[in-house]
C-alpha cells in the first residue's frame, strides 16, 4: 500500500500524509464564490452513508469515472463529485447522465479551506451521520471500494436485519 501511495504522491498538489478521520462534514462550504455556501447538511441525513470524491482535469492521476462507476455499482450510496477546472457543460451532461450524483464545481483553495483536503484523487467516506471514517487516494476503483468498506459492512449488516 506504501507503494501506490508513494506512486500518487507526485500528482498531488500538496501531499496528504495523514487526514484525521473522526470529523464530520461542515454543514456547509464555500466551493467557488467567497459570498456563496452550499449547504452540505444532506450527507448527516443519509441512510447508508456517502462517499465525496475531490478530483481535478489537470491530475494525470484523476479519473473522473471513479465516483460514477462506484456510485453505479454501490447505488445505496450517496456520492458527490467535487470537480477542479472541469468544462461546465461536461459537468452538466454528467449531472444529467448521473441524477444520483451530485456535482459541484470547485477550487483547490476552496477545497482545502471547507474539507482540509490540499490532494487529488482524494476520497472521503462518511457515514450516516456526516461523520468522515475513512479517508484516502481514489484513483481507481479498487482503492475506493477499499475506502468505502466499513460503509459497505454497515449497508450489508442492515440489509441483512431487513
Amino acid at each position: 500500500m506504501k507503494q501506490i501511495n508513494e506512486d500518487y504522491r507526485k500528482f498531488f498538489k500538496d501531499p496528504v500524509l495523514n487526514f484525521k478521520v473522526g470529523g464530520y462534514i461542515p454543514a456547509s462550504v464555500v466551493l467557488q464564490d467567497e459570498l456563496q455556501e452550499t449547504d452540505m447538511s444532506w450527507t448527516s441525513l443519509t441512510e447508508h452513508g456517502s462517499a465525496l470524491f475531490f478530483t481535478s482535469n489537470n491530475c494525470a492521476a484523476c479519473d473522473i469515472n471513479v465516483p460514477l462507476d462506484c456510485s453505479i455499482k454501490y447505488n445505496q450510496l450517496h456520492f458527490a463529485v467535487f470537480c477542479e477546472n472541469y468544462d461546465d457543460n461536461f459537468i452538466l451532461d454528467l449531472s444529467y447522465k448521473y441524477p444520483k450524483v451530485k456535482f459541484y464545481n470547485t477550487n483547490a483553495i476552496y477545497i482545502k479551506d471547507g474539507f482540509g483536503i490540499s490532494a487529488v484523487p482524494f476520497m472521503l467516506a462518511v457515514n450516516s451521520i456526516g461523520q468522515i471514517i475513512k479517508a484516502g487516494v481514489a484513483g481507481s476503483v479498487n482503492s475506493a471500494t477499499t475506502l468505502l468498506q466499513p460503509l459497505l459492512y454497515v449497508m450489508l449488516l442492515n440489509n441483512r436485519l431487513k
